[in-house]
């Protein structure tokens, strides 16, 4: 009886096991999309930066829904990254889901919405809607001022009309600034014993992001800036190393650039990093492919660099400045050639500003100078004014200029346009846009 139990029970258990894949294998597979109707918005809806499309309707399906997506496209159904996702709490779900139109960089025009319904299978249903968006004006909000009162310490403040209010005091030997747009944040260098790099977010005022010198000694920070090209903030330091850092401090770019000479200033344009070397009396200028890190060509330089300029694609203004001369040289990005197309007068050349392909201005120690290339004309046309630092507002086509404790704002013909007072000398100015 015991060996017939045991046969049975074996029989029982293969017919159960045959059974179960019968079972399975008659389960009806789910190949039906969902449904989907949206009724917000209207085809044609029109929104602006920083306003939420709304979107509407009702998504069902026979077994199981799992979720509803909204997705804004261009008009060629490239992505633009803005988009939101709810998950259905039953089969028969009414959503609402709200999209935030926040890239201050996207354009105006027509753009088209795409709302998909999932199921558990996989199975999708999609609609479709066109948006009509505009774009954030572009304007100045505010011009902030870096000024070192005194020990080891700096201010930060801010224009309001021909003066200048505090913003907050940071710690450190201040060394460089410079304003992203794209992140809405300032980001601030200093040296020292507590000199730091910080993210600083004027909306929030408060750093979002710091990190400490790794050495107190000298400066360690060499060079801040902003790059337009791919909306990074570009770090040099003693260290030889060059990184572009998004908003959270990560490092997205690493160029490691060798050798025994301190990286200073930095310029990008296309696929290549410049880089300014010091170490004693040697002075180069490198190029680096910027994604992998390998050093192009190097040219030897006869003094600093007061400043790296475009010129055109293929070419970029190089200043060299030190002991009263400076050199205007044009250097060629494919074959690292350089020439001289002008004699500057004598006199150091602080800074430099690009304005249009071939054209430039030069805040020289006797003036503020306009060099054109197509006629080869170097003219001066503000007398009398040692500028520390050229800026280009580009949105109101003027130059800002640091004179000692003040602010000077000229139009392209050298006319005067207005006249900021600071309580202290300027080490720095930082005109901040809202993109």
């Amino acid at each position: 009886m015991t060996n017939l139990a045991h046969r049975m029970k074996k029989v029982i258990t293969c017919l159960s096991f045959v059974m179960l894949l019968a079972i399975i294998s008659c389960a009806k597979k789910d190949i039906e999309d969902p449904t989907i109707t949206v009724n917000q918005p209207l085809n044609n809806a029109s929104f602006a930066y920083n306003e939420y499309i709304v979107v509407k309707g009702r998504a069902s399906d026979e077994t199981k829904l799992k979720t509803v997506k909204a997705e804004l496209f261009t008009s060629t159904m490239a992505t633009t990254g803005l988009s939101n996702e709810v998950e259905a709490t039953s089969n028969d779900f009414d959503f609402t889901i709200s999209v935030l139109l926040n890239d201050r960089y996207l354009s105006s025009g027509q753009y088209i919405l795409k709302v998909t319904a999932t199921d558990r299978s996989g199975n999708t249903k999609s609609t479709f809607k066109d948006i009509v968006y505009t774009e954030l004006v572009r304007s100045l909000d505010d011009i902030y001022v870096i000024s070192k009162p005194g020990g080891s310490n700096f201010q930060l403040s801010k224009v309001v009309g021909s003066g200048t209010t505090s913003v907050k005091s940071f710690q450190g030997n201040y060394k460089q600034g410079a304003a992203n747009p794209f992140h809405q944040l300032i980001w601030l260098a200093s040296n020292g014993s507590s000199g730091k790099l910080e993210a600083f977010d004027p909306a929030l005022n408060e750093t979002v992001y710091s990190e400490s010198v790794q050495q107190v000694m000298g400066d360690f920070f060499t060079h801040i800036g902003y790059s337009a090209l791919d909306k990074m903030t570009y770090i040099v330091s003693s260290d030889q190393r060059v990184q572009g850092k998004i908003k959270n401090g990560f490092s997205q770019v690493n160029i490691n650039t060798l050798g025994t000479l301190v990286p200073y200033k930095i310029f990008l344009q296309g696929d290549y990093v410049f880089v300014e070397r010091r170490q004693g009396a040697q002075r180069e200028f490198s190029a680096f492919f910027k994604t992998t890190n390998t050093l192009y060509h190097t040219i030897s330089l006869p003094a600093n660099l007061a400043a790296v300029l475009r010129k055109n694609q293929n070419e970029l203004f190089l200043i060299t400045t030190g002991n009263g001369a400076s050199q205007l040289h044009v250097y060629t990005i494919s074959n690292g050639a350089v020439w001289s197309p002008i004699s500057i007068p004598a006199g150091d050349v602080n800074d430099a500003v690009y304005i249009v392909d071939e054209e430039i201005y030069l805040a020289h120690q006797s003036g503020i100078m306009r060099y054109t290339y197509a006629n080869n004309s170097l003219v001066t046309l503000v007398g009398g004014v040692n500028a520390s630092q050229l800026i280009y507002d580009s949105l109101n086509s003027r130059l800002v200029a640091v004179v000692g404790n003040q602010i000077h704002f000229y139009n392209l013909q050298g006319n005067p346009a207005g006249v900021v007072t600071h309580s202290v000398n300027i080490a720095d100015i930082l005109l901040f846009y809202n993109k």
